[in-house]
């Protein structure tokens, strides 16, 4: 993820997360790069190749979770070129950032970017105007920034937005909602005077505060889901158990519930729910359809949500059950997803056949030399010996290839019967304790719950780099940014002691 920590300059936050020798999961910021020129998919494969090397994990890659940016396609498609292990369906993106536009487009509509393009440069006025334009959201927001100048002293605050970020404008309804009388005795008794901005226009009328009361609970689990998945996996006590993977897939299908329920009660109460606010859901809902999508584009997604031992294909069956072309796709790329690690798996073995087989053969050249008591083996011994090493050698080549004809790992655990996993809140813990029952598909998981939903990692590294460049400290070099991060984040980790 890419951000600005100082005028002109912007950065690179990449981040690694992995499990340790023990399974623990763990987040390390390997470098803070500046990324010089444009913004592009080139520009952030070059950086990001610069740093794979260095560490030489390239072969260790699973994952890159990234924000929406058609950049970071054409970033992952030039690594793709450059390192074999790397395909384009590693490529995951982040589900605050999914989040982010569909609150935006339940706000603003679809012209969220011009709203942005129209508020850039404009004056206090002109602002005041454009905000007016938005119906009672604006309004809310136009009499929040009046008041916020204006008056000195309250004991209780309205809260003023932060323009289009959507996580201030719930706090902003939130406060407003608790204050309504005070702000409806404002507007009753203000008298405008002077030629400042007239606010009385933005007096927000009864059908006003009662979509602001629908829009605050619409807006509720957006707020709650994401507060949860931007949460750290890898806090103690909190392994695995949120912000994993498998919730951008479950936290969708719950969202969309939301706004279709919010869509229906819009459609049976007319009376007392306006246009704005059924156009709002349905706006909301389009943009979130669109971002299935993009889940379907890597299995990694299908394949969290199945290897949750909550889940399984169950989840798909009731989740899914008005579309069944979902559940047999979702089924069938888990399964063909596994194979892909069945297969690894059976080449492993292969190669350790191979290696016991030249081992014995080698032994069977120095038996050659040997005496078998007062007598060399004849042919016939020989011969006998030989196939009796190369059985064995077959019998442990083939021994999990039988099996998994028999019954795969997958379906064993698609098949487990246990009342204690519908319980399960920590994935990667269970597939720990599990992994020994489930050698080969215990990796995949691994790999799955080792993955973030969201790259709010990153925003907590530039978080924290903005403390270190201020303005009395404004000509630090990259370098010793990227110096000063990487070692307090390791040491914030426990990684470094």
């Amino acid at each position: 993820m890419h951000g600005h920590l100082k005028k002109g300059q912007n950065y690179l936050a990449i981040v690694a997360h992995f499990l340790d020798e023990k399974h623990k999961l763990q987040t390390a910021l390997l470098d803070l790069p500046p990324l010089k020129g444009p913004h592009s998919g080139e520009n952030i494969a070059m950086v990001l190749s610069s740093t794979l090397d260095f560490y030489d994990i390239s072969p260790l890659m699973g994952f890159f979770m990234m924000d929406n940016a058609r950049s970071n396609d054409v970033c992952i498609q030039e690594l793709a070129e450059q390192y074999p292990i790397i395909r384009r369906e590693n490529r995951l993106r982040c589900v605050g950032h999914m989040l982010n536009l569909i609150v935006k487009a339940l706000l603003f509509g679809q012209g969220v970017s011009k709203l942005e393009q129209q508020l850039r440069g404009a004056s206090d006025d002109e602002r005041f105007e454009i905000w007016r334009k938005q119906s009672f959201i604006g309004k809310l927001h136009n009499f929040c920034a009046y008041e916020e100048g204006s008056i000195e002293q309250l004991y209780t605050r309205v809260l003023v937005d932060g323009g289009i970020r959507w996580n201030s404008v719930y706090t902003m309804i939130e406060r407003a909602l608790t204050l309504r009388h005070a702000i409806d005795l404002f507007f009753l008794h203000y008298s405008h005077v002077g030629e400042g901005y007239d606010i009385s226009g933005d007096n927000l009328t009864p059908q006003d505060w009662i979509d602001l009361g629908h829009f605050h609970a619409i807006l509720k689990p957006f707020k709650d889901l994401t507060k949860r998945m931007e949460g750290r996996a890898n806090k103690v006590g909190r392994e695995g158990s949120h912000g994993s993977l498998h919730e951008t897939i479950e936290s969708l299908d719950v969202l969309f519930k939301k706004l279709q329920e919010a869509g229906r009660f819009a459609d049976d109460h007319p009376d007392v729910v306006s246009t704005y606010y059924s156009h709002a859901i349905d706006a909301a809902r389009v943009k979130l359809e669109e971002y299935f999508g993009p889940t379907d584009a890597s299995p990694a997604y299908r394949c969290a949500v199945a290897l949750h031992p909550a889940n399984k294909f169950t989840y798909f069956e009731l989740e899914w059950s008005h579309n069944k072309q979902w559940i047999s796709g979702a089924k069938r790329v888990v399964q063909e997803v596994f194979a892909q690690y069945e297969a690894e798996a059976e080449a492993d073995l292969m190669d350790g056949a191979r290696q016991e087989l030249e081992l014995e053969e080698l032994e069977e050249l120095e038996e050659k030399a040997m005496v078998h008591g007062n007598a060399r083996l004849d042919p016939l011994q020989q011969a006998r010996k030989r196939r009796q090493r190369l059985a064995v050698t077959a019998m442990s080549a083939t021994r999990g290839k039988k099996r998994v004809e028999r019954t795969s790992e997958l379906d064993e655990f698609m098949a487990r019967t246990n009342k204690a996993d519908l319980d399960v809140e920590d994935p990667l813990e269970w597939w720990v304790r599990h992994a020994s029952d489930y050698p080969i598909l215990s990796k995949m998981a691994f790999d799955l719950f080792s993955c973030p939903a969201m790259s709010a990692e990153c925003e907590r590294v530039f978080s924290q780099a903005k403390k270190v460049i201020t303005d009395e400290r404004n000509r630090l070099s990259s370098d010793t940014v990227a110096a000063i991060e990487c070692q307090k984040h390791l040491l914030r980790s426990g990684m470094l002691a």
